[in-house]
């Protein structure tokens, strides 16, 4: 019985070419996760055509007083998003901080692969552009 491993793989959103191909480069494995999951926490509701319900509320609380429960909201809304739509990552935690003054959050998810057991970490910034 031949031994079957999973490889996952995205396209690199930044649509950079291979210099040998000039094919877009692909990511795999972990990097296709993170970048999976960077996109689904980036993503406002309505932002992606004929999918409107993808989308992540996080956004929607940029602009509240930080508190405790901003915090609570925050991770459930990540959270939230992560297990609807990435069932590749299995979340062991998510990290929510603010930079004051500034309408930024910084979100940390720390997660494992499906069916691995090395633990690994993703961080990205949300941020109210005009």
């Amino acid at each position: 019985m031949a031994n079957f491993t999973r490889t996952f793989s995205d396209i690199n959103l930044n649509f950079k070419s291979h210099p040998a191909t000039a094919d877009v480069i692909k990511v795999e494995d972990e990097e296709a996760v993170k970048s999976a999951i960077r996109n689904l926490i980036s993503t406002k509701n309505f932002d992606r055509p004929f999918h409107p319900e993808i989308g992540c509320a996080i956004h929607n609380l940029l602009f509240d007083n930080f508190t405790p429960l901003t915090i609570q909201l925050a991770r459930r809304a990540v959270e939230d998003i992560l297990r609807a739509y990435e069932p590749r990552a299995e979340i062991i935690d998510i990290i929510v901080s603010n930079t004051q003054d500034q309408n930024e959050l910084n979100i940390t998810v720390i997660f494992k692969i499906v069916n691995t057991d090395k633990p690994l970490k993703v961080t990205t910034l949300i941020n109210r552009n005009r």
